[in-house]
């Protein structure tokens, strides 16, 4: 049944009750279902996908430079905030699952092992290809102190609502609900057993087992108000849930000059063999890392800085001009404009030099733009190569988990309030990540960094671009023990039977990768220890036509 009618009372108990119908919450859906469990999937918006109701959207945040509102950055509906997703795919890396001295509170409860073994299915049910993420290039083996083989990918379906819809409204075992949210989770305190979710319908629907797969600042929502009426739960008011939010840091500081022009083709986004996208990282391995005692970064070139003219690039001056234009245009971000625009007044005889000196090049770099936007697809890859080899550095970097990063609820309300800040050790890894990056290019001969301000101001641009609240990572972190954490090493909530917690809310650190690729491995992971609990409780047939992670087809 694709969708209860709003006057389905629900009164069969289900095997599962899963609440979000995002990226996580579908793959556990669907993964449950391949094990002929019947699953009813709660989602707090309609079935296509919009701004979350104002209700889940009304936060205080303690300062809103350093985070986005809710209501530009998390959607509701089928397929949830993966409407609005870039659809880049990466693991986590070995290394964030390790404990490091340099880096408080780090350290997972589970290897990275456990996770790589369900990475196909998250290639699968992301559409990002095989799940290859390493490709070697010989070129720069004489660098060893940066790595240039992980390779992220970027899914060629990422709005999953609309791709799996006809793989759910065929199915018989997955009822879903629209316009459900949320208000309370009832608990026997004695057993220590969910019995059934309020929803602010009036509706009550029970299940064997619950999962909260609605995003982390939605699942510390629901947490935070169960504690609220049982106070000693989670470790009481002082303990871990709500706190160590994390996201990344972002921007760029530097340009990156290549020695050899050529040598971009390494770099450029590139199609596989099954014609998926991919584009090269530059990292730090884990020594590098351990060495200099880092956080976790990556770097990737992106088109050179329209209104610079030193790039000589024709086609990036002929776009330097229309930028306003290309400001209201669907498929360009508020930052791309805003990135190539610049500060300044530009050199303009600079430009139109660069623009006479090959016309050619600029009719192609016009023609890019435009076939993006007439694709319609964000996703298209755009990179404007050059004859001078300058491209703008991306970096994307961890953030140090922090107690005091924290996600309460308002008194006496429902209403969020975000204490959310970066640390110096934040600001200071990534200067430093850039500065062995720059030794490196210049050792081995293939480029150098052409940083954008004095030494002493770059700590302070970077985290003057910090921002986040897109990845809303750690807020019901897994651990062994309730003092330090929310769920244990099944995502299950520690203290509680049948309750447990799927996304990256429960990562204890945020890594160099975006979250979305693990946090989906890790949803087929836990349905698959669900399939198990609950078999060994009462066995359930696998339906013949029911495959495990089947690869989703475009509705």
């Amino acid at each position: 049944m694709y969708n209860a009618s709003p006057a389905t009372h629900l009164e069969q108990e289900f095997d599962v009750c899963i609440v979000g119908a995002g990226p996580v919450g579908l793959t556990l859906a669907l993964e449950c279902e391949a094990s002929g469990l019947s699953v009813l999937l709660l989602e707090a918006g309609q079935e296509h996908p919009s701004e979350i109701p104002p209700e889940l959207a009304n936060i205080d945040i303690s300062d809103p430079s350093r985070h986005a509102p809710l209501n530009e950055i998390n959607y509701s509906g089928l397929g949830g905030t993966s409407e609005l997703w870039g659809g880049r795919c990466v693991p986590y890396d070995e290394i964030d699952f390790e404990r490091r001295s340099f880096v408080r509170y780090s350290g997972w409860p589970i290897p990275a092992a456990e996770l790589d073994r369900h990475n196909e299915k998250a290639a699968i049910y992301l559409d990002c290809g095989r799940h290859e993420f390493i490709s070697a290039i010989s070129a720069w083996d004489q660098a060893p102190e940066i790595s240039c083989q992980t390779v992220e990918r970027l899914s060629s379906h990422p709005r999953m609502g609309r791709c799996l819809k006809s793989r759910l409204q065929a199915s018989k075992l997955i009822t879903i609900r629209f316009g459900e949210i949320v208000q309370r989770v009832e608990l026997d305190e004695q057993t220590g057993q969910v019995t059934s979710l309020q929803l602010a319908s009036g509706l009550s629907p029970s299940a064997r087992l619950f999962v909260l797969a609605c995003g982390g600042l939605q699942i510390t929502r629901i947490l935070l108000g169960l504690q609220r009426v049982n106070p000693q739960l989670f470790g009481g008011s002082e303990g871990p849930l709500g706190r160590f939010y994390m996201g990344h840091l972002t921007g760029r500081i530097a340009s990156i000059v290549l020695h050899d022009p050529q040598s971009v083709e390494g770099f450029r986004y590139f199609q596989d063999a099954d014609g998926y996208w991919c584009r090269r990282r530059l990292t730090l391995p884990a020594p590098t890392q351990q060495q200099h005692e880092l956080l976790n970064s990556a770097f990737w070139l992106g088109s050179p800085p329209f209104h610079d003219p030193s790039h000589g690039s024709a086609a990036a001056s002929a776009l330097y001009f229309p930028l306003g234009l290309l400001s209201r245009l669907k498929y360009f971000s508020k930052d791309f404009i805003s990135f190539h625009r610049g500060d300044t007044a530009s050199e303009l005889k600079a430009h139109f030099a660069n623009i006479c000196a090959a016309p050619g090049d600029m009719a192609r770099g016009l023609a890019k733009a435009a076939y993006r936007q007439l694709s319609r697809d964000k996703l298209k890859p755009f990179f404007i190569t050059n004859p001078r080899g300058i491209y703008s550095l991306h970096y994307h970097s961890e953030q140090i988990p922090q107690m005091s990063n924290r996600v309460r609820l308002k008194p006496a309300s429902d209403r969020l309030s975000i204490d959310f800040n970066y640390d110096e050790q934040d600001a200071s890894s990534v200067v430093r990540a850039h500065e062995i990056l720059d030794r490196a290019l210049r050792r081995s001969g293939k480029g150098y960094l052409k940083y954008w301000q004095r030494p002493e101001d770059r700590e302070t641009h970077v985290l003057a671009q910090a921002s986040d609240g897109y990845h809303q990572i750690g807020t019901a972190r897994m651990g062994r023990s309730e003092q330090d954490s929310v769920v244990d090493t099944d995502c299950r909530v520690h203290g509680m039977k049948n309750l447990f917690l799927a996304g990256s809310a429960v990562f204890p650190t945020s890594g160099q990768a975006n979250p979305t690729f693990t946090a989906v491995a890790l949803a087929a992971r836990l349905a698959a220890h669900i399939a198990k609990e609950l078999r060994s409780s009462l066995l359930v047939p696998t339906l013949p036509n029911s495959a495990p992670g089947t690869k989703p087809q475009a509705a």
